[in-house]
């Protein structure tokens, strides 16, 4: 939301009557939309009543057309992340076109900082976008299209298309946001979708794997960290407790518990968190004992990393799992390139 303070001088005479002179009136804003300050001084000299009451209805618009993604409620960490990506988006740059990736395993938090960044930022752009799973080329124009300017694209001729979309992005201003991606197929569309965006567009990508970020030349790479100690116990205890720490003694042993399981990972905390809320001492124990025999299914349906892998992949991780149980990274590292394989790029 575009935030404004207009300062009102009062009339000594007329303490009770306000005089809303704007060409004398303090009027401070935070934006980089030009739109706003049009707006202020094409309504410079209206009634204070009608003035207002325009100022409630440009506000409520810009409020019914933007979108705001859901966030989870207890987000831990997430001022400083929002801020580095911030500054990753060279933001104050209006000249260039700036791709930036975020990366980690999964449940690290990844969708979490692109939607909360989306509803920080998106206002200050003409249009803005967050896709997850976006498919080829077509398909990411014709969600790009209706999610920026409501238009279908049911028509098969490419040179058409090509040309609505031209006519409808070039030179604008726009975010978008490409949530999850794990084929290269996706990743192979954003050169020639670049020539479709103006100026100050920001292009936002999350991954888990690394290798797909070089790929697509994003001009900044971000790396999510695992919460410290300190506050994996916030995040778990906001969700188990709904306070900043646990309850007692007997709480603060079994979340330690807790905290050696999720490892730092933010999904597991909010899971275990929820899972454990509300529970008793004898629960917390029977569940704990529990996770540590069959892990959670909503953790590791996230976390299982393991299906997206290629054959080969497949292949040198249950190696790697299963017969270099000792010795260091180097000597697995010279085996692997002695069979044909290139570890460092691979894993």
């Amino acid at each position: 939301m575009v935030i404004y303070y207009c300062h009102f001088v009062m009339d000594k005479k007329k303490k009770k009557k306000p005089i809303f002179n704007m060409k004398s009136s303090l009027c401070v804003y935070y934006s980089e939309n030009s739109k706003l300050l049009k707006f202020l001084i094409f309504y410079i000299d209206r009634n204070e009543s009608e003035f207002i009451q325009d100022i409630i209805k440009w506000v409520d618009s810009i409020m019914v057309n933007r979108t705001f993604l859901n966030v989870a409620r207890y987000l831990v960490r997430i001022e400083s992340r929002v801020r580095d990506i911030y500054q990753h988006l060279s933001m104050g740059r209006n000249d260039i076109i700036c791709m930036v990736g975020i990366f980690e395993t999964g449940g690290i938090g990844k969708t979490t900082i692109a939607k909360e960044n989306y509803n920080r930022i998106s206002y200050q752009f003409e249009g803005s976008c967050f896709l997850s799973k976006v498919g080829g080329l077509i398909q990411l124009q014709k969600t790009l299209l209706y999610e920026i300017f409501g238009i279908s694209l049911d028509f098969h001729d490419i040179d058409r298309r090509i040309n609505v979309i031209r006519h409808r992005l070039f030179s604008k201003r726009v975010l978008l946001i490409l949530d999850d991606v794990d084929e290269l197929v996706e990743l192979e569309t954003l050169p020639r979708a670049l020539d479709w965006f103006g100026l100050g567009t920001r292009i936002i990508i999350t991954a888990r794997d690394q290798h797909l970020l070089n790929i697509s030349k994003v001009d900044s790479k971000y790396k999510l960290k695992i919460l410290a100690n300190d506050e994996a116990l916030k995040h778990f205890s906001l969700h188990a407790f709904e306070k900043d720490e646990p309850l007692d003694e007997y709480h603060v042993e079994l979340s330690k518990q807790v905290l050696q399981y999720a490892q730092g990972l933010p999904l597991a905390l909010t899971v275990l968190g929820s899972t454990l809320k509300d529970q008793s001492i004898h629960q917390w124990k029977s569940v704990l004992n529990r996770y540590k025999q069959i892990p959670d299914i909503n953790i590791q349906s996230v976390l299982r990393s393991y299906d997206s892998l290629e054959d080969n992949e497949k292949d040198m991780f249950l190696d790697i799992a299963c017969f270099f149980k000792v010795g260091t990274l180097a000597d697995v590292i010279k085996i692997f390139d002695n069979c044909g394989f290139s570890l460092d790029y691979d894993i």
